[in-house]
């Protein structure tokens, strides 16, 4: 034996080929002792890595025979050099020696420790050679196989065999798939739930469901199928040919599921319709097995319907889950969620996140396992949130996806977080990028929803975010705030209501009139609940905000929209109704009316009382499936297409029109989805005609002012062809039927959104005619106000008479401005705010002893009548001609002011012409009153705005100087400027980049919280690029200079230890910049953040300390003393 292991050391092909054969030929005749064995494999090893493959192979075979007899101290001396061979050869070109590989692999397994075999074959997982991956998963089934640790090293191994099933290779998927196979075998169906965690696409969740259901299951799974031997004797002898039949289909079974992998070459869709038919037969025949067996025993036929159903459901949690299995899935996603990990780990965290939390709803025990779920949400949970902050949009979409699928699971039991939660999701709501926005916007309603109880903290944090600066936050806090009062038990809410009665004067009387339209509603929402304290606050409210109030249509709808949404809750009307549909249309697709259907049947009529009613008569799910009817009414899949057309169909032949369009009209405004819009247009469009009582009625036209005022606000914005052709060709279905009352309410309507609508008129070649129109009476409960009121709204002037001749131009301008620019970080900080304030025609106004006087006497006169007696003390009256001279004095500067606003929104003008309206416009920033400025500001500053933005250093000038005279009102646009300005300045040139540097560098100075001041420019550091770097970076130095002129008090946010170490972290990035400025600015911030500190001047030092290298850190602690010596200069006698 020596002597022809001799020979495998020779050089010659031949020799050592016969060496091989003859050595494995005496092995196989004889047993070598061990010792003689042991001497044999220092021979072996060379011919392994021999190129021809029959030395090679035989070299295995000698080796799979030698591992066995061997010691395992002698097999574990010369693991080392074994193994690089061995992996050599798994990637060999020839299956048969890859294949003996694999078998020499598991007998080392055998004899070595496994763990240590597995732990190679792991490594072996991501090698670069694809033969080598894939004999590598069939080493390590075999090994698991043959030691039968399927369950023990399931976690450590599955998630390696899973990422395989991405591979390039096909091979390698299907030696995935194998190895799947064989774990399932042996740990049965609790597989499917490990599996339902991972991240597996839906694609491949089929293939290995089609693959399972062919593969018995051995185990406590597979004893309700396959008798065991105690049963079987048990049995009748009757049952023996059933037995005898047993094997067979078993091995059939077993047979197919390597049919379907030998036949893997085929096309995906065929492999899935064979497991898809395998399935259905499989099920049929089990069913039929439980009904129609009458020897079986009931447990046994629960026991088999229960497997069918556990193998067609992938991963469905109808069992128990249990807590340790809870707390180990939270702890997996805990670890996901890390900041530091890529986004798509974080990603994949929080949809396992969802598919625990559905998993825990669906459990048998979910009573029990929901509280220790809302308990182990703790430690996640502020890692939760900060994903809601990442500025990546599916990060921080999927982050609010599973907020509100905790808060629907969980209900009462979210109160412990829904504090929490809000924050972060109320600060998303602002931000500029959209899908973040509405993601946020979408949770927090979902949030509001889930509960009738009420949160406990909720209400306090909305009413603090209603007094906001943000205009978006402010109007997003005020519809929150209306929700909760309609939604919430009045029990809950009446710990709160001493609450309400301080904001509800501030949000009424708000300077935006989307905020003051909501706040009206949210007035009456209250009102309904608690009137002796809306009474109070009533009372101390202005005559104008007060007209305001009763004249909005949210008095009569408060008490029916509590009613909806409670019964929307309690009664879970939305699921039912579809159904209810659903069945009709089955039975037939266009079903008569019957008589209780036209009964019920709504009606709208002139008054508005009758029209409260007729909302009340409304289903009381029908506002909450209309909006999902058009969502699927756009999906991708052609079939839920016409299901959804169908329903639409038959509520539009079952509901009176009028209901059905004003109800449809109220939603055009809602979501921001352009092809839910188109469909909403279409389906309006074929509801006009027998809309007639809904749209000629209403105070002064109002229905068809509210259709007018949708449709202008979508079209005024960016939106696809489709919504625009679809509002053009309902607003000229409208005109042809509905023509004298379009022509009124075209008269009522703001400047800006009344062109929108001529313009579509226009393009039609539809002409109103002014003329010959009847202007509505006026009413005889109106209440005389002032025609300078502050609130610009469609609903604030609904009862004053028009003159009819012709138009003229009203001398009350906006009070906020019209945001027009084409600029998408403007429309996005503006995305949901109407700052377009309503300009109505010339508004004819008697003096109030007039009205008492004439209300008493007889009837109203006629609005000629009334003209030359029209009068108001301190304010001048407008005719159809000319203002009266007496008080046109009075508003001298006013009126000019308003002027040059009107010159500058002109797009026409010419270069000298807008050097000439803006050197005016000094004049008027120098000497204007508060109440020109409460007015105008808004207005004069966006179109500053916009043309500063345009490169015109004239308009930057004029808009320093506005913003250092009215520093507080500019305050208010902190969040516009800063992002316009910063976003522009790359493009300017030095003269202009210096004045907008200067403009911000007011605004910073001037700001009064300095922590959320901090809190907009630190986001930008990380964001924006030179030269915008170094202005944001003095901005932050600024702020933190002016912090520390402000007391310790004020100051101390600074010192909180996650605000500074975020704050430090984005400027020592920066430290590393290609730009030596940016890398001054750096420091610069560094030193005023040190001194800002105050009282703590360690902060800085021990960061430094820690975060930084030597080099950099005695840079920034060589400027901190420079700055200590320029702030304490040494006499020279000291």
């Amino acid at each position: 034996m020596e002597d022809t292991a001799a020979l495998l050391g020779s050089s010659a092909i031949k020799q050592r080929l016969a060496g091989v054969t003859g050595l494995l030929e005496q092995l196989r005749r004889q047993d070598a002792a061990p010792e003689a064995s042991a001497t044999l494999i220092p021979h072996v090893l060379p011919c392994l890595r021999d190129h021809n493959s029959k030395i090679a192979l035989g070299a295995l075979e000698i080796l799979q025979l030698l591992v066995s007899r061997v010691a395992e101290s002698t097999l574990r001396s010369y693991f080392k050099l074994l193994w690089l061979s061995l992996v050599e050869r798994l990637g060999d070109s020839k299956l048969p020696v890859r294949e003996k590989a694999v078998d020499v692999v598991v007998e080392i397994s055998v004899v070595l420790d496994v763990d240590t075999v597995l732990d190679k074959l792991k490594g072996c997982m991501g090698h670069k050679n694809w033969r080598t991956r894939e004999q590598s998963l069939h080493a390590v089934w075999r090994c698991l196989e043959r030691q039968d640790l399927f369950r023990e090293k399931q976690d450590e191994l599955l998630d390696d065999v899973l990422k395989l099933l991405e591979d390039s290779s096909k091979d390698v998927r299907d030696a995935a798939i194998t190895a799947l196979e064989k774990f399932y075998m042996c740990i049965g169906a609790s597989l499917l739930s490990d599996l339902e965690y991972k991240n597996i696409r839906p694609s491949q969740v089929k293939t290995l469901t089609g693959r399972f259901e062919r593969i018995p299951v051995r185990g406590n799974e597979n004893r309700a199928v396959t008798p065991s031997y105690d049963d079987r004797s048990n049995q009748d002898n009757d049952d023996a040919p059933a037995q005898g039949d047993a094997a067979p289909e078993k091995l059939s079974s077993i047979l197919s599921s390597y049919d379907l992998q030998v036949s893997s070459s085929s096309s995906s869709v065929a492999r899935y319709l064979a497991s898809v038919r395998s399935r259905t037969n499989n099920e049929a025949k089990a069913m039929a097995d439980v009904s129609g067996d009458g020897d079986r025993s009931p447990s046994q036929a629960s026991s088999t319907s229960s497997k069918v159903v556990q193998a067609s459901t992938f991963g469905s949690g109808g069992g128990d889950i249990s807590e340790k299995e809870i707390q180990k899935q939270l702890g997996v996603i805990f670890d996901k969620l890390h900041l530091d990990n890529n986004w798509d780990k974080r990603v994949g965290g929080l949809k396992m996140l969802q598919k625990l939390t559905k998993r825990c709803r669906s459990a048998s025990n979910s009573g029990n396992v929901l509280p220790l779920l809302s308990q182990g949400l703790r430690p996640i949970r502020e890692r939760l949130c900060q994903q809601v902050t990442d500025l990546r949009s599916s990060v921080s979409r999927e982050a609010c996806q599973a907020i509100e699928t905790l808060a629907n699971t969980l209900r009462d039991e979210f109160n412990a977080h829904a504090e929490i939660f809000l924050g972060y999701l109320l600060k998303a709501t602002y931000v500029t990028i959209q899908v973040i926005s509405t993601s946020a916007d979408t949770t927090i309603r979902s949030m509001i929803e889930s509960t009738s109880n009420g949160y406990a903290r909720v209400i306090p944090k909305l009413i603090e975010c209603a007094k906001s600066r943000n205009q978006v936050l402010r109007y997003n806090a005020v519809c929150y705030l209306t929700m909760t009062l309609q939604r919430w038990s009045t029990s809950f809410l009446s710990k709160h209501s001493d609450m309400f009665v301080p904001i509800l004067p501030v949000i009424l009387l708000d300077a935006l009139g989307d905020v003051r339209a909501t706040s009206r509603k949210c007035y009456w929402s209250f009102h309904h609940l608690f009137p002796d304290e809306a009474d109070g606050v009533f009372a101390r409210l202005d005559g104008t905000t007060q007209k305001n109030l009763k004249d909005d249509p949210s008095k009569f709808t408060a008490k029916t929209a509590r009613q909806t949404e409670f019964s929307s809750m309690n009664d879970a009307a939305a699921p039912q109704a579809v159904d209810v549909a659903r069945s009709a249309l089955r039975t037939a697709v266009q079903p008569p009316i019957s008589a209780p259907a036209a009964s019920s049947s709504v009606t709208f009529s002139d008054e508005q009382p009758r029209l409260s009613n007729d909302s009340q008569r409304l289903p009381s799910h029908l506002k909450t499936v209309l909006p999902k009817l058009f969502q699927k009414y756009i999906d991708t899949k052609e079939s839920i297409r016409v299901i959804a057309r169908e329903n639409l169909e038959y509520i539009a032949s079952a509901i009176d029109c009028s209901t059905l369009t004003a109800l449809v009209i109220s939603m055009l405004g809602d979501g921001s989805n352009m092809k839910v819009k188109a469909a909403m247009c279409h389906y309006l469009r074929d509801l006009l005609p027998g809309a007639g009582e809904y749209l000629k009625h209403g105070a002064n036209n109002s229905h068809m002012r509210s259709f007018l005022l949708k449709i202008a606000l979508l079209m005024d914005t960016d939106v696809p062809v489709s919504v625009s052709s679809a509002c053009s060709e309902l607003v000229s279905i409208a005109a042809q039927l509905y023509g004298p009352e379009m022509e009124v309410a075209l008269g009522l309507l703001p400047p800006s959104k009344r062109l929108v609508v001529s313009k579509v008129l226009k393009s039609k070649k539809i002409v109103l005619n002014f003329s010959n129109t009847q202007r509505p009476p006026l009413s005889s409960s109106a209440a005389p106000h002032s025609a300078r009121s502050r609130d610009g709204e469609d609903d604030d002037n609904q009862d004053m008479e028009f003159p009819a001749p012709r138009q003229e131009r009203s001398r009350k301008r906006p009070e906020s401005p019209s945001v027009r620019s084409s600029s998408p970080a403007r429309q996005n900080s503006q995305k949901r705010i109407n700052t377009a304030a309503q300009v109505p025609s010339p508004v004819i106004v008697k003096n109030p002893k007039t009205d008492d006087r004439a209300s008493r006497q007889g009837p109203v006169k006629r609005p000629d009548e009334m003209t030359s007696n029209a009068t108001l003390s301190g304010h001048p009256v407008l005719s159809t001609t000319t203002f009266s001279s007496a008080a046109a004095d009075a508003d001298k500067h006013d009126v000019q002011l308003d002027d040059l606003l009107l010159l500058l929104e002109k797009n026409n003008l010419s270069e000298a012409e807008i050097k000439h309206a803006l050197y005016k416009t000094l004049h008027f920033i120098e000497t204007g009153s508060s109440a020109t400025w409460d007015r105008c500001f808004g207005r004069l500053l966006l179109l500053l705005l916009d043309a500063a933005t345009d490169k015109d250093v004239h308009a930057l000038k004029v808009l320093q100087k506005l913003v250092e005279a009215q520093p507080t009102r500019a305050q208010m646009f902190f969040e516009l400027l800063l992002q316009r300005l910063i976003d522009a300045i790359g493009d300017q040139v030095d003269v202009a980049r210096h004045l907008m540097e200067r403009i911000l560098h007011d605004l910073v100075s001037f700001a009064s919280d300095h922590q959320q001041t901090l809190s907009t420019l630190v986001p930008l550091v990380s964001r924006v690029d030179p030269p915008a770097l170094q202005v944001v970076l003095r901005l932050v130095k600024v702020c933190l200079q002016a912090c520390e002129r402000t007391s310790p008090q004020d100051a101390v946010f600074l010192r909180k230890p996650d605000i500074a170490n975020s704050l430090m972290k984005v400027l020592t990035r920066r430290l590393d910049h290609a730009s030596s400025s940016v890398r001054k600015n750096a420091v610069d911030c560094l030193v005023a953040f040190h001194f800002a500190t105050k009282e703590d001047n360690s902060i800085v030092p021990k960061y430094l300390a820690a975060e930084l290298d030597d080099t950099r850190r005695r840079l920034v602690e060589i400027f901190i003393d420079r700055a200590k010596v320029d702030r304490h200069p040494v006499g020279l006698s000291t």
